[in-house]
């Protein structure tokens, strides 16, 4: 394999509830070979914005943050953000690697 940084990138999208802590094993593994990896923590699983308190012992009895919780459209636009950079920005490749998460914008 060639030592110069393949042309594409892959990126994970967390399932809900996750994080991107178990990810980062597949993640230095692409990154061994060369390739370009990211898992970008999405807001709608990220305890820190929960106002829940200690991350460490949530207090899920709180009431919600002062701008409510974190939604979908939060996630997409996190999302959104990072392929903009690498994609347009950076002409790079981009693989989307989705995991157990379905975003409905219905009615």
């Amino acid at each position: 394999m060639s030592s110069t940084k393949a042309s594409f990138v892959v990126v994970i999208c967390h399932g809900s509830y996750h994080i991107p802590k178990p990810y980062q094993p597949f993640l230095t593994a692409l990154e061994a070979q060369g390739i370009e990896a990211y898992c970008p923590q999405l807001p709608s699983s990220d305890l820190s914005k929960m106002n829940i308190g200690d991350t460490s012992n949530p207090d899920y009895d709180r009431d919600p943050p002062p701008n409510g919780y974190p939604q979908p459209a939060d996630d997409a636009a996190t999302l959104n953000e990072l392929l903009s950079h690498l994609v347009l920005e950076s002409g790079k490749h981009a693989l989307l690697v989705g995991h157990s998460m379905s975003i409905y914008h219905g009615n």
